[in-house]
């Protein structure tokens, strides 16, 4: 398979991504799938996420949580009287 993939890669002709299609194809059924999941571990917060919270909000403060957004135009006038933009 490695010398095939490597001449598919050194031939530069136009059938070089139909040839890595078919290769994609050809090892889609010697894929196999696990997926484990646990349901009751979706529904908690682990101790370290607890942590890293606690320490994100000791450096932002309630940053994070407040919603922030950007707003294009010309706001030079609104901000240079001392108005609200927006």
């Amino acid at each position: 398979m490695e010398r095939l993939m490597d001449w598919l890669v050194r031939s530069s002709s136009g059938w070089t991504v139909g040839g890595f299609a078919a290769f994609a194809l050809v090892m889609v059924f010697f894929a196999k799938l696990h997926l484990s999941v646990d349901l009751a571990s979706m529904n908690t917060v682990s101790k370290e996420s607890m942590e890293a919270e606690q320490t994100i909000e000791a450096i932002w403060g309630g940053f994070p949580r407040k919603p922030c957004y950007g707003k294009r135009g010309n706001l030079g006038g609104a901000l240079a009287g001392g108005g609200r933009a927006g």
